[in-house]
């Protein structure tokens, strides 16, 4: 009685899991091509104590941001976030520099990403329908 109580108790916390993406609650499009995030959602955070100290929470790494063909790919330890862009909006190397390999928040808002660093600041890009798909591994 006990091995089947056991049985069932990891087979419901099984299909409980994999209902659920982790930190989000998106779907993804029939394309496969990533879940859509919605202006006002974000990818970690970093908040402000009061006398203005960063407090980081659930963070990633910003491994690498390149426009190419019309598309924005900011892509972290965790995730890579593709949008259309105009390439012409892209921000200079030597602002991109200071943030690569630093953790970061995204976040998208109004047509935006977001990318901020406690100490770097923030980057600010044109992004229409920002797309999110997970990384298998971290490299």
């Amino acid at each position: 009685m006990i091995r089947l109580t056991a049985v069932a108790l990891v087979m419901s916390l099984v299909v409980v899991a994999s209902g659920c993406s982790i930190g989000r609650d998106r779907d993804s499009d029939s394309n496969g091509d990533g879940a859509v995030l919605e202006s006002g959602e974000s990818l970690g955070s970093i908040e402000r104590l009061p006398g203005g100290t960063p407090a980081a929470s659930d963070v990633r790494t910003l491994l690498s941001a390149q426009c190419a063909d019309g598309v924005l790919t900011l892509r972290t330890n965790r995730e890579e976030i593709a949008s259309p862009m105009d390439c012409g909006q892209m921000l200079p190397e030597g602002v991109i520099a200071r943030f690569i390999g630093q953790p970061v928040a995204i976040r998208a808002q109004e047509g935006r990403l977001i990318v901020e660093n406690p100490t770097a600041g923030t980057m600010d890009f044109p992004a229409a329908e920002p797309r999110v798909t997970e990384i298998a591994s971290a490299p």
